[in-house]
């Protein structure tokens, strides 16, 4: 007998199908990444490396609007650009220094801040705890006393690099003048930031650049023999020990570049790691999923996939559907046998509950009708009697031909199912069968769409409400009946609305309670017209439809009803 071939050597083609392209992609992955690498880390870095430039502009513009401010308001720095007296020079300058050192609290970047007035010989520097060497403050000092303006000026920034004591610095200068016998008197104001403490508290990766050559980070330069960034690419990969991203950008308002020196080696080390891990986890995979993947296939798996399949269709609602009963273990074939037990005994209670049910909502019907027409009757007949008292014959015999045609609308209507018109045409009968007997004859006025007058709705809805108008009607005042029908467009289709209202004494606060909440409330005898009404649509719409009870002038009643494409064909 020819079996084809085995089920394992085609889940095994299978796999190696699916995994061997898996294995080739994460390698070319990972070579792609090795590629790839350095410019994705300079990428990643670029947004860091300009906005740390831009912190470090910022600083520099914030300080550098601190010592405008200085040099335009301070009182006693202004005086000094004049000759005074000496102690009075000092004074001021002491004054100053005072402000000078408030700044520097407030401006931590800032390393020292310098008054120098050579008109009155005062020098008084203000500097940061643990910044300056005193060698640095001793050459600073010499700077700032032999100070060339025009030589600084010839500079094209306006923060310029000074280097003291080996320690690089950013340098500003302003100053405030008046003039003494056509002869310029100046007091300056001098401003010295460390760039070893601007760029490493900042940021560990920033470093600077000055005129060709690096001015921080000058041991991790020398040691790894990094050269300077070139001008005509964004970023380049170098060094002899540890390899390093380097990418730079300008610095506004200075002549100095930042640059980014990223390790390379140590996050090149991460992912080396990570594609070694993949390596081995598609090894793995290689050499042991195939074999137990075709033992669970071969045993559980299609057996399972045989029952997952079948109680599928049946919770979409086919209980015809069976599991086969063919398997090679005694369990599944136990688990197959049971649940078609189960879909056999949910599908015979199923037919029987539905068949209740119908015998069932027939039954109640039945009875609800027949709970209605009584009531009406005896009516009727006893307004006939009530004439037949009064001798009034020729009205007798008007009502007759309107009872008649009543009667005969009501014993030929063997159905679940009258059109409106019909309905309203029977609630007219009425009417003019109560305008017989009433002191004050009610009237009534009928309004409704045309599109309305053929939808089929249950017998005496609007029966019952008319004839509670009348029956709950003001003694002293003719009554008026108001019947109105229309269409509402609804999510699901259209809803017939059918008002009867009237201009009686209209429904207590204790009534609209007990008659809007017929679901929970319990109504008296009273009533029991109305609640038959409702038990009736409850039955044949569900929730669907709903009766609401108000006032307005008088009593109103809305019937909301359903319809659909069904609705019309039932009888």
């Amino acid at each position: 007998m020819n079996r084809g071939k085995s089920l394992k050597s085609r889940i095994m083609f299978i796999l190696l199908t699916l995994l061997l392209p898996l294995v080739i992609g994460i390698n070319a992955f990972a070579a792609y990444i090795n590629s790839t690498f350095a410019s994705r880390v300079a990428e990643l870095n670029e947004v860091s490396l300009e906005g740390y430039v831009n912190r470090v502009s910022d600083i520099l513009k914030t300080v550098s609007g601190t010592m405008t401010d200085m040099v335009g308001t301070d009182y006693n720095f202004r005086r000094l650009a004049r000759k005074l007296p000496e102690v009075e020079a000092y004074n001021s300058a002491y004054d100053v220094h005072l402000t000078l050192k408030s700044a520097i609290a407030s401006q931590e970047n800032i390393s020292g801040l310098i008054l120098y007035s050579p008109l009155n010989d005062q020098y008084m520097p203000a500097w940061a705890d643990n910044v300056a060497t005193t060698e640095a403050k001793a050459e600073i000092r010499d700077f700032v006393v032999n100070w060339d303006q025009g030589k600084w000026n010839d500079r094209p920034s306006r923060w310029k690099m000074v280097e003291f004591d080996h320690t690089p610095y950013l340098c500003l200068s302003v100053y405030s003048q008046v003039v003494q016998q056509s002869t310029i008197q100046r007091v300056y104001l001098f401003c010295l930031i460390q760039l070893n403490k601007l760029g490493h508290t900042a940021d560990r990766n920033a470093y600077f650049i000055y005129e060709n050559q690096y001015i921080t980070g000058t041991d991790l330069v020398v040691n790894n023999e990094l050269p300077l960034p070139p001008a005509d690419a964004s970023y380049i990969t170098a060094g002899s020990n540890d390899r390093y991203v380097i990418m730079s950008r300008p610095v506004s308002e200075t002549s100095v570049d930042a640059v980014y020196l990223i390790p390379y080696d140590d996050i090149r080390a991460g992912s080396e790691n990570f594609r070694l891990i993949l390596l081995a986890i598609s090894l793995c995979a290689i050499a042991f999923v195939p074999l137990g993947y075709s033992w669970v296939t071969r045993t559980l798996l299609h057996p399972v996939q045989d029952l997952v399949s079948t109680m599928e269709q049946a919770a979409s609602g086919d209980l015809t559907v069976r599991a086969p009963e063919k398997y090679r273990d005694r369990e599944f074939n136990t688990l197959a046998l049971t649940f078609n037990n189960m879909l056999q005994q949910i599908q015979d209670l199923k037919i029987e509950s539905y068949e209740r049910e119908l015998i069932n909502r027939q039954t109640q019907l039945s009875f609800l009708q027949l709970q209605i027409r009584p009531h009406f009757y005896l009516n009727c007949l006893k307004n006939l009697y009530g004439m037949v008292q009064e001798q009034q014959y020729e009205l007798i015999q008007d009502v007759l031909i309107v009872l008649s045609n009543y009667l005969r609308y009501m014993m030929s209507s063997n159905t679940s199912w009258v059109t409106l018109e019909e309905e309203l045409q029977n609630s007219s009968n009425y009417i003019r069968l109560q305008q017989y007997n009433q002191a004050y004859p009610p009237t009534c006025t009928i309004s409704v769409d045309k599109n309305t007058l053929h939808v089929k709705i249950p017998p005496i809805t609007v029966l019952t409400f008319v004839e509670n108008c009348i029956k709950h009607a003001a003694a002293d005042k003719p009554l008026q009946i108001s019947l109105r029908a229309r269409m509402l467009p609804s999510e699901t289709g259209q809803i017939l609305l059918l008002t009867i209202a009237d201009n009686g004494l209209g429904f207590s606060e204790d009534q609209l309670i007990k008659l809007n909440n017929m679901q929970t409330a319990k109504l008296d005898d009273k009533h029991i017209g109305i609640n038959n009404v409702y038990q009736r649509l409850n039955l044949l719409y569900g929730d669907e439809c709903g009766i609401v009870f108000s006032n307005n002038n008088g009593a109103v009643v809305e019937i909301f009803i359903p319809l659909n494409d069904q609705s019309g064909d039932q009888s």
